[in-house]
């Protein structure tokens, strides 16, 4: 696993594991929403829409709240280019962890802070887990025309941003220990 995999995992367990006193929230069985929320990576969870819905969206303005990874707002980095923010930019090597090498995404979703790609999913994301446990061949989010694409006019999502921190990335999670079982989850 790669030094930026880790970064990103600690990242979102310190937001969801029950030994951080510092938590904000922690999953529980009660929360019966994360189908709703979680972006359809795989075959699995694309064949069953019922079971990954898909339509929890993060405001477009919430995900305008990350830093650049210079650690200033993305509207006062003199060298981040902000009014081009939703033009497209293709993945390259600089961005593998976090966005798909060859995948066209939103320019907004380079050269930001880690916390922004632990937090926010988008379309073009690599998504550690989910089955897979190599993050050199990690899932990503296809929303134009793959899995995470909308199979109808009610399961989408409205902005094109997930939320990452709520599901159980890491690979020695038990998906069913919180008694649940979402397609996709590890």
């Amino acid at each position: 696993m790669s030094d930026t995999t880790r970064k990103l995992l600690t990242l979102q367990g310190a937001f969801v594991d029950g030994w951080n006193s510092e938590q904000v929230w922690t999953l529980n069985p009660y929360f019966g929403w994360q189908y709703m929320a979680m972006p359809r990576v795989t075959s699995e969870a694309a064949a069953n829409v019922f079971a990954v819905y898909s339509n929890f969206s993060v405001p477009i303005a919430e995900s305008e709240i990350f830093y650049t990874n210079n650690g200033v707002p993305i509207n006062e980095d003199k060298n981040w280019d902000f009014p081009n923010r939703y033009k497209t930019q293709t993945g390259d090597d600089q961005h593998f962890y976090y966005i798909r090498k060859g995948y066209t995404t939103a320019k907004g979703n380079f050269f930001r802070e880690p916390r922004y790609y632990a937090s926010v999913s988008f379309d073009g994301a690599n998504w550690f887990g989910s089955g897979t446990t190599d993050d050199r061949v990690s899932n990503y989010v296809n929303a134009v025309d793959g899995f995470a694409a909308p199979p109808d006019r009610l399961r989408y999502n409205a902005t094109g941003y997930w939320p990452k921190n709520w599901f159980l990335t890491y690979p020695f999670r038990d998906k069913t220990r919180y008694g649940f079982n979402i397609p996709g989850l590890l």
